[in-house]
């Protein structure tokens, strides 16, 4: 157990951290956040959803599911070019740019309401206010976590995806 201190400004944030960052682990510290866990790898494969997607979203590709890569997270530089630095990244007006520009295009957020990572009512803001059409942004909140862990959830999120999919496809330009 140890003390983290992070100056953000005038202020000094602390926390004990629990499990520290090991020594010999090259990595980037933010690697060894406990609610990721992946321990020393940077990836994590989930042959259960690979199975799920198959089986029930009717996915043809026989790979394996990768449900988080951090080689592939380091691989971006995630700051901003604005002057104030913040923790915030809202990428939802890139959705409203590529929605624009592609008329057809659909979204489908699907959130837990026991998600601590990624809030729902924090998305459901970013998708409300970023400039995507509303008529063309479907919502399902589902009552779950980060991990759609549970059958009936896999299922009705399952079935939300295969209909928009479906949706999308009917309504191209053949």
């Amino acid at each position: 157990m140890q003390l983290a201190e992070v100056v953000v400004g005038d202020h000094v944030l602390s926390a004990v951290v629990l499990a520290g960052h090991a020594g010999d682990d090259p990595r980037p510290p933010a690697a060894d956040d406990p609610a990721l866990g992946i321990g020393r790898s940077n990836v994590i494969h989930s042959d259960a959803l690979a199975d799920y997607l198959r089986a029930e979203a009717e996915a043809a590709d026989d790979g394996t599911y990768v449900s988080l890569s951090l080689e592939l997270n380091f691989a971006f530089d995630w700051r901003n070019d604005h002057p104030k630095a913040d923790f915030y990244r809202n990428p939802t007006a890139n959705i409203a740019a590529l929605m624009e520009t592609r008329p057809g295009t659909r979204a489908l957020l699907i959130g837990g309401y026991f998600d601590l990572a990624t809030p729902l009512a924090a998305s459901t803001f970013a998708i409300r206010h970023c400039g995507a059409p509303p008529s063309r942004v479907e919502t399902l909140p589902l009552a779950a976590g980060h991990s759609l862990g549970d059958d009936d959830t896999l299922r009705t999120a399952g079935a939300a995806v295969r209909a928009l999919i479906r949706s999308t496809s009917q309504g191209r330009d053949k």
